[in-house]
C-alpha cells in the first residue's frame, strides 16, 4: 500500500492514502498497521457502490438538495433531482457508516426504507416527499 502513499509536503513519514484518504505515518508502525485494516475495511464498504463521498462534499450535496424545495418557480422535476441529491448525500453518510463501524451496508432502496424518517422528509414540500417515497421506500406511506 506504500505505493498509495502521498506524503505531506512539509511533515516527513506523514501524508495520507490516495485511495482510502487515511492520514498516517509511515514511520510509526502502529499506524501502518492500522492503515492497513482501515483499507481493508474501505474497500469491502464500497464494494460496488463506489466509495463515501467526502464529508464536504456530502454536505454541499445535502444542502444543494434543500435549498430549492420552497422555491416555487422551480419545476416539480427539478426539485425532485435536487432531493434526490440530499438522498444520495444521506446514503453516504451510511456508506461512512459502514466503513468506520463495519455495519451491514444497505443499497440506496434499503437504507432509505429503513433509517428515513418521515420527520426527515418535513424540510421537503409534500409532493417532493411522496415521490421520493414512492421512488425508494418499500412502504409508501402518505
Amino acid at each position: 500500500m506504500k505505493s498509495n502513499f502521498v506524503p505531506h509536503p512539509n511533515l516527513a513519514g506523514d501524508g495520507r492514502c490516495r485511495i482510502c484518504d487515511f492520514a498516517y505515518s509511515t514511520l510509526v508502525p502502529a499506524e501502518v498497521a492500522q492503515h492497513r485494516r482501515y483499507h481493508a475495511r474501505y474497500l469491502a464498504a464500497c464494494g460496488s457502490v463506489g466509495a463515501p463521498m467526502p464529508t464536504a462534499e456530502r454536505e454541499s450535496r445535502r444542502q444543494a438538495g434543500l435549498a430549492v424545495q420552497f422555491n416555487e418557480r422551480i419545476p416539480l422535476r427539478e426539485r425532485i433531482a435536487a432531493a434526490e441529491r440530499w438522498l444520495e448525500a444521506e446514503h453516504h453518510d451510511h456508506l461512512a457508516e459502514v466503513l468506520l463501524y463495519g455495519v451491514q451496508r444497505l443499497d440506496l432502496r434499503e437504507y432509505f426504507t429503513k433509517h428515513v424518517e418521515p420527520s426527515r422528509l418535513s424540510s421537503f414540500e409534500n409532493d417532493v416527499a411522496a415521490e421520493l417515497r414512492l421512488r425508494y421506500s418499500d412502504s409508501f406511506v402518505a
